[in-house]
């Protein structure tokens, strides 16, 4: 080949180089110039088709036995249910016994390569195809690549016994490929550390707080501060200064406790297990006559009460029924744990949708009262309160509306006022909606099964205030559309099993100091 590069392109001067096995990415020609002039100074050889189907047959095979190419399987499987169960022994025992890891790094694992390469999302549609029985590795069996294979097989099994602890759907047991997601974080909150460990330095922030922990507010702190001066009768200056009044709405004294004060007052009594009956028995000892009417009456404001907030913590609410029915378990400390335990927030105010709901509500309440009032004796809706279930009080509800007639008895009021359907006649919003209607006779009707959130909702907000019906509003600015659920008995004994179980296994661990 010629050796004068400078007279040739660049497509022709990098043909030559790849054929070499030398880089080519990232560099000008001038600097490619120069490499295909040393290659050829040093009579780099081309690499030859056949050179590389040579090499390809020696890396495949192994002890003697040459394993096919991947490519020319024909009947892979994406069908993971027949793989032998890997738990975390058997991957600590391979790489400490077959690959020599040492304690010191085992012990920091999800900082090995190996891990990363798992934990970063790269090991991603696994199939298995079955050639024989004999096992074959090459060299050690300590490549980086079968390390990551193993952890994530791990994980996978593992979240395969977590879709037994609450079982939605009979489906093969396919690889989910983890999805990679980049949020924005505050300055303080970066890691910039060259070698950063498996846990960062301890923060004296609310982020490291116990979810049983409560977060005194700056006048609940003078109140107990003035209590214990008084209990010890100490001559101090402080004792004048401050004050068993308060300027909020409630008197921190007299708040109705919530459940995650319940939950801390459970974890000193030595007497009790850390079951969900014992706990149940435990609210049921330690709350007064009036708890739950009290609770109700005080957050009739529902998201203009702070109260409203502080009693929805730890507690399954209707407006998630469907999220913790659907739960795969893959990830017991993300948002829906958090948005229980109020780690996150529940109730986003800023949001177009919510300021959109919040808006017409009372616009929908008003309408649908308007065209029922003469269809009913005496029709009556009152606003509510956050309803706690009096037998399992780790549920909780806030319809918008209790209804009452002399001829249909006592009822629900839900209102849906959809942001994204507004300007759509009510039947269309229903036709875009297909997770929770369905079309009969030009007429949109709710889904009447667990895959339609609305109807999750509806069906706990039933069961909870122990009424019968509920009449549904979508309310849109082209129309208005009614229909009326009735209760589901069916339905709720086959879900309330399932939130049992959910809240057992992923709750209440977290509220309780097992």
């Amino acid at each position: 080949m010629d050796s004068d590069f400078k007279n040739k392109n660049v497509p022709e001067i990098k043909q030559f180089l790849k054929n070499r096995g030398v880089k080519t990415t990232g560099y000008k020609k001038s600097k490619l110039v120069e490499l295909a002039e040393e290659a050829e100074l040093q009579k780099i050889p081309a690499f030859e088709p056949d050179n590389y189907i040579f090499a390809n047959k020696i890396r495949r095979t192994v002890d003697g036995v040459e394993l096919p190419h991947p490519k020319t399987v024909i009947d892979w499987s994406d069908d993971l249910n027949t793989i032998p169960i890997i738990e975390a022994f058997d991957v600590n025992h391979y790489l400490k016994n077959i690959c020599n890891w040492t304690n010191e790094r085992l012990k920091g694992y999800k900082n090995d390569n190996s891990y990363r390469l798992h934990s970063n999302g790269h090991i991603r549609d696994v199939r298995q195809s079955k050639f024989h029985s004999d096992i074959h590795t090459i060299g050690d069996g300590t490549c980086k690549h079968v390390a990551a294979l193993l952890f994530g097989m791990q994980r996978f099994c593992q979240d395969l016994s977590d879709r037994s602890v609450i079982s939605v759907t009979d489906k093969a047991a396919k690889w989910v490929n983890p999805v990679r997601t980049s949020a924005p974080v505050k300055i303080t909150s970066l890691d910039l550390r060259s070698e950063p460990t498996g846990q960062p330095p301890i923060k004296p922030t609310s982020d490291h707080y116990r979810p049983s922990c409560h977060n005194m507010t700056p006048h609940a702190v003078e109140k107990e501060m003035l209590r214990l001066i008084k209990s010890e009768n100490l001559p101090a200056c402080a004792a004048y200064v401050l004050s068993d009044s308060s300027g909020s709405e409630y008197d921190f004294e007299c708040l109705p406790v919530n459940i995650l004060d319940l939950a801390t007052q459970f974890n000193n009594d030595d007497s009790s297990d850390d079951s969900l009956e014992s706990f149940i028995e435990h609210i049921h000892r330690n709350i007064p006559d009036n708890y739950f009417t009290d609770i109700f009456e005080k957050t009739v404001s529902q998201s203009d009460s702070d109260l409203w907030f502080y009693q929805r913590h730890g507690r399954i609410t209707a407006s998630i029924l469907y999220s913790c029915l659907h739960f795969s378990g893959r990830n017991p400390d993300g948002h829906l744990v958090k948005l229980i335990l109020g780690l996150t927030n529940s109730v986003n105010s800023d949001l177009p949708a919510l300021r959109h709901g919040k808006k017409f509500e009372h616009v929908a309440r008003e309408s649908y009262l308007h065209d029922k009032k003469n269809l009913h004796d005496n029709l009556e809706c009152k606003l509510s309160g956050f309803v706690i279930d009096n037998n399992s009080p780790y549920l909780g509800c806030s319809p918008d509306g209790l209804l009452e007639c002399k001829c249909c008895g006592q009822g629900c009021l839900e209102i849906k006022c959809p942001y994204k359907f507004s300007e759509e006649t009510p039947i269309n919003a229903a036709c875009l909606d297909k997770t929770n209607f369905h079309i009969e006779n030009d007429t949109p009707l709710m889904k009447r099964n667990d895959t339609s959130p609305y109807y999750c909702q509806i069906q706990c907000q039933l069961a909870v205030t122990k009424r019968k019906w509920c009449d549904f509003v979508l309310f849109t600015f082209k129309g208005v559309h009614h229909e009326r659920i009735p209760f589901d008995e069916q339905f709720w004994s086959n879900v309330f099993p399932k939130l049992a179980s959910f809240y057992s296994s992923y709750v209440l661990p977290k509220i309780l100091l097992v």
